[in-house]
């Protein structure tokens, strides 16, 4: 299985690279929840912690599967298969 992984805005600049692609063999499905576990080991910075709150989405963050908004999906349990896009987007900032 091979996921294009984006990351945007100040995710970006935490991680120093904006995309990755993530191949996972073994596997055929993952849920968003389990592909932010994966990117967590992987990117070797604490990327969860800037998505999530405890076990939801933090206020303001959005990720999108192919474009669409998965909390209108079924939110970190939304299934993400070979060939997706799975963009991350912190929350916005200003003042």
């Amino acid at each position: 299985m091979r996921i294009k992984v984006k990351f945007h805005s100040l995710l970006r600049l935490y991680l120093g690279f904006g995309e990755m692609i993530l191949e996972l063999p073994d596997r055929q499905d993952i849920t968003v929840r389990e592909l932010i576990d994966e990117l967590n080991l992987r990117v070797g910075k604490e990327l969860k912690n800037k998505l999530l709150d405890g076990d939801e989405i933090k206020k303001g963050t959005m990720v999108l599967l192919n474009g669409k908004n998965i909390l209108h999906l079924k939110k970190l349990d939304t299934v993400v298969q070979d060939g997706d896009v799975v963009v991350f987007f912190p929350p916005g900032g200003g003042g």
